[in-house]
């Protein structure tokens, strides 16, 4: 992974890592999804392959944050629109690419990817399910709202910051993308 801070004119390497498990913990290889905290300046959470990571606006080095999920491998993710602490992942089997063996689960973090825990209530138990790389997003209103989309075609929403969700689509094809908009 490369940056630039000229709008392009120079680009640098930014993939330094504490406790990468890779054998090349100088690279960065399948980036699942990297986003930036809408209000943070610098601040970034970023899911590889089987690993996720954290980043500090000022910071030079991305932190290894998995302790509590159930697997490292996943696609869908969210950052917290206010709470620069918070974070949202779908981990999923690495091999099936569902959520089986242990059912589809929203975790969350609130200490920067050191902790993690599990909101499903309302979520179907055991369910195998599959939410893709676009397949989370959230609004910004006050609690936030979370939504997901799964690969059986359900679209599931929870309207107090994944505490609680409810099934608010069905039957409709492969959910590749969910995005989420205020309007005012």
């Amino acid at each position: 992974m490369y940056r630039t801070e000229d709008g392009g004119v120079t680009w640098v390497q930014d993939n330094k890592v504490n406790g990468a498990p890779s054998e090349r913990p100088d690279v960065f290889y399948c980036i699942h999804k990297l986003l930036a905290h809408p209000e943070e300046s610098g601040l970034r959470f970023m899911r590889v392959h089987e690993e996720v990571y954290w980043r500090d606006p000022g910071e030079t080095t991305w932190q290894f944050s998995t302790k509590g999920l159930p697997t490292n491998f996943g696609f869908a993710a969210a950052v917290h629109p206010r709470d620069r602490s918070t974070a949202y992942v779908i981990p999923l089997d690495g091999m099936k690419r569902t959520a089986s063996p242990f059912g589809i689960g929203v975790y969350r973090t609130t200490d920067k990817g050191k902790t993690w825990d599990r909101l499903d209530k309302g979520l179907p138990e055991g369910a195998p399910m599959e939410s893709v790389r676009e397949g989370m997003h959230n609004d910004r209103l006050d609690p936030m709202g979370l939504y997901f989309g799964t690969a059986n075609g359900d679209v599931w929403a929870s309207k107090n910051e994944g505490e609680s969700w409810s099934r608010v689509a069905q039957y409709l094809p492969y959910v590749t993308s969910v995005h989420a908009a205020t309007i005012e």
